[in-house]
């Protein structure tokens, strides 16, 4: 048996542990409830899981709960008191940032607790204010650009960090840059029993960052190559550039510091891209699916991936006007005959190139550029594919970006 599968099987058994010690909490709850339901009038007790086993979900669902949540107090002119139990941590250092701002007690406790509410809840209306909401990891409500940060460093983090910066040889205040090619290799150690084959059209080749890492180290911007789990390393022999993710520095707590401190992060569309996002750092981003673009996130740049139906490339205008917009599942690709093909080298280098220009003011408009901005985003709001995924919605305020030269050589035929 290999290890993940072990790991698996341990999962498994510590959860059926936890339902079997956990039973004669159920009765002891009972009053306790009802107790809560009676108070309900002058405080409000809510119970749920935190959103804590992707990296994606666990910060961005945690940032706009408690933004929303302070609205929420701010209208009603009451309390809630919300506790929290971890479901499967996927990273150690946001667990202890949310143990700082989150009332978070053990699962075993709390979890019956919640299932008894829920159950109440299916004979009852009212119990139902007294469950967490669960947050879509997408703001939709624009509230996490009104805020500042609520997880944060601490001083001795923050000391800990900027001591790797400069063991790594950068000096006070380098610009530096991370990147992150997307791969199934974190998922498959993550759950290795479930197929994961249906993300593979968000997977990319880490090799055809090179030249867009090459530009980067020119233009004196340190690189560090993110991932908690890759499938292979990436062999660029710069003093400028570190394949953190195969090195023996990689740890949780620098995943999400160098995540918060890089200048930007240019990566494939993956749960990483959260923590920049949550952090307000720009990113270049290759988007997939086209649907599902970090449309609030006013410093994102993107490009998507290229589609073809057997040898006809299909522009973007017909991508979003269509519902390949929203097209996630292999079944949709191979039943039109569909492929996904990744972007070359030189359309991430560019990619990279507008966004260093971007934030050294740099960056040329022409009247063109923005009546194809404007055109490119007129047409994907007013598309009736892509707003929704499960009935949620996917989109708020739009304030994103398409590259430039990606929009001029791909939006019409």
């Amino acid at each position: 048996m290999n290890f993940g599968k072990l790991i698996f099987l341990l999962r498994k058994l510590k959860t059926l542990i936890i339902i079997i010690l956990s039973f004669p909490l159920y009765i002891i709850y009972i009053p306790i409830i009802i107790t809560i339901y009676t108070i309900s009038s002058l405080v409000i007790f809510r119970f749920g899981p935190l959103q804590s086993s992707r990296i994606g979900p666990f910060i961005t669902c945690t940032e706009i709960y408690i933004s929303k949540k302070i609205i929420l107090e701010k209208k009603n002119k009451k309390k809630f008191i919300d506790i929290f139990y971890f479901s499967q941590i996927s990273n150690s250092h946001l667990k202890k940032m949310c143990k700082e701002k989150l009332n978070i007690l053990p699962r075993f406790l709390i979890m019956p607790l919640y299932n008894l509410n829920n159950f109440f809840g299916l004979i009852l209306n009212f119990p139902k204010k007294h469950s967490i909401p669960e947050e879509t990891d997408r703001d939709v409500n624009d509230v996490l650009f009104k805020f500042k940060n609520h997880l944060t460093f601490t001083r001795s983090d923050e000391s800990l960090g900027i001591k790797f910066l400069k063991k790594m040889g950068l000096k006070d205040s380098q610009k530096f840059v991370c990147i992150l090619a997307r791969d199934n290799e974190y998922l498959d150690k993550h759950s290795p029993f479930k197929d994961w084959s249906y993300h593979e059209r968000r997977n990319d080749n880490i090799n055809n960052f090179s030249k867009a890492i090459n530009l980067l180290n020119e233009k004196g911007y340190y690189v560090f190559r993110m991932g908690k789990f890759v499938k292979q390393k990436l062999n660029i022999k710069n003093p400028m550039f570190l394949d953190y993710a195969c090195s023996d520095y990689r740890s949780d707590f620098l995943d999400i510091f160098l995540g918060a401190n890089c200048n930007f992060l240019l990566s494939s569309s993956c749960g990483y891209q959260a923590i920049p996002m949550i952090f307000k750092k720009p990113l270049a981003c290759i988007s997939f699916p086209f649907s599902q673009i970090y449309t609030w996130h006013s410093n994102c740049i993107n490009i998507t991936k290229h589609i073809y139906q057997g040898d006809k490339k299909i522009n973007l205008k017909e991508i979003i006007t269509s519902k390949i917009i929203e097209y996630y599942d292999p079944k949709h690709f191979h039943s039109e005959n569909l492929k996904v093909i990744n972007n070359s080298s030189d359309e991430i280098k560019d990619l990279t190139e507008e966004m260093i220009n971007f934030l050294e003011n740099n960056l040329a408009v022409s009247a063109e550029d923005m009546k194809l901005q404007n055109d490119f985003w007129e047409i994907y709001k007013s598309s009736k594919f892509g707003k929704y995924n499960n009935k949620k919605k996917l989109h708020g305020k739009f304030r994103a970006r398409i590259a430039q030269k990606f929009l001029k050589r791909n939006f019409f035929p």
